[in-house]
């Protein structure tokens, strides 16, 4: 299932349904919901993939949960992974594998051009990720979901995670806006329960003590819900358009 749908299954049911195993997969879990979500309903791993490979990795239900919380496990028998320009360990992820695709067709059924996202069989996925001591492949973010503030790189997951902390925070969502003297604007749409006094302000306060001046957001909008594509992911597209 989606980590979204998952979300719904703690806050709408009322009582623990211990299940066998439960997967995710399409986009992080977050961190201050995996334990609740096992205690509620058993064990939980994350799967990693894409459509153009498949199932790429996937964590051990026998491993304990704060590798669990953190790892998407480690790749697939057939599955070579490599980082691309690395940084502190951390760099864009690249996969390969024996029965990938072969790449993509438009609508008349001719080849598209991938370019330099695909070499040698080499696949870019166009996620941040970094391997644990373990092996274990740790997906951070999407490298699309960044941008340069004051001259360094700002990962939209780290300023989420970071919001997530505060307990009556259900999701939220980072875009960016206009251009300001530090980079491009950023704006953090969040959800916050309906039985809570939080307001923007104390989330941006929250910000300011937690994280460096340039990941603070500029703006902090609250909404009822964020939307969704039918993946389950947020549609940051219908933010930037319709909200921003």
């Amino acid at each position: 299932m989606t980590p979204s749908f998952a979300y719904t299954l703690l806050q709408t049911r009322k009582s623990k349904r211990p299940y066998r195993l439960t997967v995710t997969a399409g986009d992080r879990f977050r961190l201050d919901s995996f334990a609740d979500y096992e205690a509620a309903f058993g064990p939980l791993l994350q799967l990693y993939g894409s459509t153009e490979l498949g199932a790429i990795a996937a964590a051990d239900p026998r491993l304990p949960i704060e590798v669990r919380r953190h790892s998407v496990g480690l790749p697939m028998p057939d599955v070579a992974c490599r980082l691309q320009a690395p940084v502190d360990e951390e760099g864009e992820l690249w996969c390969k594998r024996r029965y990938g695709f072969e790449g993509y067709v438009d609508k008349y059924g001719k080849p598209v051009s991938l370019g330099t996202d695909y070499v040698d069989g080499w696949f870019r996925t166009k996620d941040i990720a970094r391997f644990n001591p373990d092996g274990g492949l740790e997906v951070l973010g999407r490298s699309d979901h960044s941008v340069n503030r004051d001259g360094l790189l700002v990962f939209f997951a780290d300023l989420e995670k970071t919001i997530e902390t505060l307990e009556p925070v259900e999701a939220v969502a980072i875009v960016t806006g206009d251009d300001t003297e530090r980079g491009k604007k950023l704006i953090a749409y969040c959800v916050v329960a309906k039985d809570s006094n939080l307001s923007a302000d104390m989330i941006r306060t929250h910000c300011f003590d937690k994280l460096p001046r340039r990941v603070v957001p500029d703006e902090i909008r609250l909404l009822d819900a964020l939307p969704l594509l039918p993946s389950g992911k947020v549609d940051r597209i219908t933010l930037q358009q319709q909200f921003s």
